[in-house]
């Protein structure tokens, strides 16, 4: 998979070259983010540390998402991914944020969430945005294809060209 991602090693020299830190907060990909953002030499220098909050309780005490906010929003919705990429951020004092949240399948989840149902929220300074998707295949296919999108989608939010 990772030799599928060619941003990958563009974005970790990007973050390298500028002094750049990230972390994550990752729920449905369970490590699989961190894991391929951590795959190529010098990671250790950008990658602060990755959080699988992948259950309700988690987000909840490891993260501090209200459950009022999940019961309102939605685990699955924009508004958690984009809390996420903020707390993960802050409380892990990185430059960058990534808050993914998503259902893989094969069922529905109790707010109705479609599987393939992805959002995830990147956040840098004051500005802190969410990026829809919808994926197909099994459930490894939705996992993997939502981590690829996810580092194609954060090389084009750290050059600026997703605001």
């Amino acid at each position: 998979m990772i030799t599928l991602i060619p941003e990958l090693p563009l974005l970790l020299n990007d973050l390298i070259q500028n002094k750049k830190t990230v972390s994550v907060a990752e729920s449905f990909t369970g490590g699989l983010l961190s894991y391929v953002l951590t795959s190529l030499p010098g990671s250790s220098t950008v990658f602060k540390e990755g959080i699988v909050s992948y259950t309700i309780e988690s987000k909840c005490s490891r993260m501090h998402i209200s459950l009022s906010d999940i019961e309102k929003f939605g685990v699955v919705s924009s508004y958690i991914a984009k809390q996420m990429a903020d707390l993960v951020k802050e409380n892990l004092c990185t430059d960058f944020g990534i808050g993914i949240t998503g259902n893989a399948g094969p069922t529905v989840n109790t707010k109705e969430t479609k599987v393939g149902e992805i959002y995830i929220g990147f956040s840098v300074k004051s500005n802190t945005i969410c990026c829809p998707l919808h994926l197909h295949g099994t459930r490894t296919e939705i996992r993997e294809n939502a981590v690829m999108e996810t580092i194609r989608l954060f090389w084009k939010f750290v050059k600026g060209e997703i605001v």
